[in-house]
């Protein structure tokens, strides 16, 4: 993860507060333990059309990846503990409405 200023930070955590989402997905997995994957995921969503792209959150941070969906939504995803408790770290106390899931994670 990339280093970031507090200006960044702020950003991020206010993106994320508006059009962004921290879940935890669960897959059916028969090889683990209690037959269910735990995923957490952070994810940023834009439209297509913006122009605040989702391109440059992710060169700021430099984690996670892009993807384009066919309905018009771009999202960027940030899905490994690692990095997502790297970003977590970085902006959590700039969270106003995502403060709890923030810290569930």
């Amino acid at each position: 993860m990339n280093k970031l200023s507090k200006s960044q930070s702020s950003y991020l955590a206010g993106f994320l507060d508006a059009d962004g989402s921290i879940y935890v997905k669960l897959t059916k997995n028969s090889t683990y333990k209690y037959r269910y994957q735990v995923s957490p995921n952070i994810v940023f969503y834009q439209s297509q059309s913006s122009k605040v792209s989702l391109k440059e959150l992710h060169k700021i941070t430099g984690i996670g990846y892009l993807r384009k969906r066919n309905d018009g939504i771009e999202e960027y995803i940030i899905g490994d503990i690692k990095s997502i408790r790297d970003f977590l770290n970085k902006i959590e106390k700039f969270l106003i409405f995502k403060r709890k899931q923030a810290f569930l994670i």
